[in-house]
């Protein structure tokens, strides 16, 4: 079987017909023959990762002239037998020419199909009552789409700084939701209690116990005024980790603060002033289930690096384009770029979010904001508000006044128009 793709600079337009049945070969049609090219070694490295060896072969033509592209269809119907044209994509003389070629070639079993990214629907263009076989639902994780832009996530053993792999256990899932439950009553008390925790953590004394940290007292409030914060002991927040059996807390030397944490990845989240909404975020959209009992999100990344080039570079001497989004989830083969925000937010992270989301997500990217402390009333949240509003970005900004049902109700939403 033979696909004939008209070059659309949106890539998941591009390979859903390959998604949903696999080809012996693709004709990608375009007028740029370099852009063809890249785009034909991306799919076909991306299939083969997936166990398919699909060939893409490139085709440029002048998108300009009608008469040259149909030309071009004709020879190409000529040469297989089986061709089959997705119209997914493509500018609008591509499209004209292929009802030319179409009606001139009327006696031969061509097909015409499109499909509906968002629903996941093909529609038979030509009519005949057959469309292609459906052997996949077209889905993408998160690496792969950002794959297909010519992005790379990195992780933390790819290089310094990178994407973060937490092992989700049913303990783990339970202490997120602890945190959770005692972050959201008060959210900036929360960042304040854990900033404290933080820099203790960089004043760290050796100890034998890699999840104990203790920090004198005098140092951790110099270091706090320098940064902006003051050295608390919020009781309520304390003594609710205690409760949970997240920290235990070590009072007998006044001059220290002595905390050891339940295990490593508590401590990462009680370190991190914003981690704790991210994370709770993430569980929500991992655990998200539509009517039918299905889950709605393809895949989940929380935390995740953005290599722009897909080149993960050691060297300090070379210099890489990154971003970091809070969190990215798909559905099907729709995107989510999640920005979550649980203090100050600047009008800034909405271009931030926007760049990164268009960049690597394209028209069928979905952008929201999370917020826990945004105000509804202030002349720079109501301007936040419209700016994001203008940009496409959606805003959540109750989300910790949410039940658990009221949050997962709002996560699952979260790709739709709704």
């Amino acid at each position: 079987m033979t696909f004939i793709e008209l070059f659309d600079k949106n890539p998941p337009e591009n390979i859903c017909a390959c998604l949903v049945s696999t080809p012996d070969r693709v004709i990608l049609i375009g007028d740029n023959i370099k852009t063809l090219c890249t785009h034909k070694k991306r799919y076909e490295d991306f299939f083969l990762k997936r166990g398919k060896e699909i060939e893409f072969i490139p085709k440029a033509v002048n998108k300009n002239s009608l008469v040259k592209i149909v030309d071009l269809l004709c020879e190409i119907v000529e040469t297989y037998d089986d061709c089959v044209f997705d119209l997914t994509g493509g500018d609008e003389l591509m499209l004209v020419a292929v009802g030319i070629v179409f009606h001139q070639y009327r006696d031969m079993n061509i097909q015409m199909h499109r499909f509906n990214l968002r629903t996941n629907k093909i529609y038979d263009c030509d009519n005949d009552g057959t469309v292609i076989d459906i052997e996949n639902i077209p889905e993408l994780t998160v690496e792969e789409y950002i794959s297909l832009f010519g992005g790379k996530v990195s992780y933390e053993n790819d290089s310094k700084i990178g994407t973060h792999l937490w092992d989700f256990t049913d303990a783990f899932r339970d202490d997120i939701d602890a945190m959770w439950e005692i972050c959201r009553h008060n959210p900036r008390e929360w960042n304040t209690q854990i900033a404290v925790f933080k820099a203790a953590q960089g004043l760290r004394v050796h100890d034998d116990n890699p999840y104990k940290t203790i920090a004198p007292i005098d140092k951790l409030t110099s270091l706090l005024m320098s940064t902006g914060y003051n050295y608390i002991y919020n009781s309520r927040i304390i003594n609710s980790l205690i409760y949970y059996g997240l920290i235990t807390f070590d009072n007998s030397d006044k001059d220290t603060l002595s905390i050891t944490y339940k295990n490593e990845q508590v401590r990462e989240c009680l370190t991190k002033e914003g981690l704790i909404l991210e994370l709770e975020v993430t569980l929500a959209a991992m655990e998200a289930k539509d009517k039918h009992g299905d889950y709605v999100y393809t895949d989940v990344l929380n935390g995740v690096h953005i290599d722009w080039d897909g080149e993960i570079h050691e060297s300090d001497d070379i210099y890489d384009i990154e971003n970091e989004v809070d969190v990215i989830m798909t559905h099907n083969m729709v995107p989510v770029f999640v920005s979550c925000k649980n203090g100050k937010v600047e009008i800034d992270e909405l271009y931030k979010l926007d760049t990164v989301a268009t960049k690597f997500g394209g028209k069928y990217a979905r952008k929201v904001l999370v917020a826990t402390a945004l105000g509804k009333e202030s002349t720079f949240s109501l301007h936040l508000s419209q700016r994001a509003k203008d940009m496409g970005i959606r805003i959540v900004d109750n989300l910790q006044d949410m039940n658990p049902t009221e949050l997962q109700k709002c996560i699952r939403s979260l790709w739709s128009n709704h």
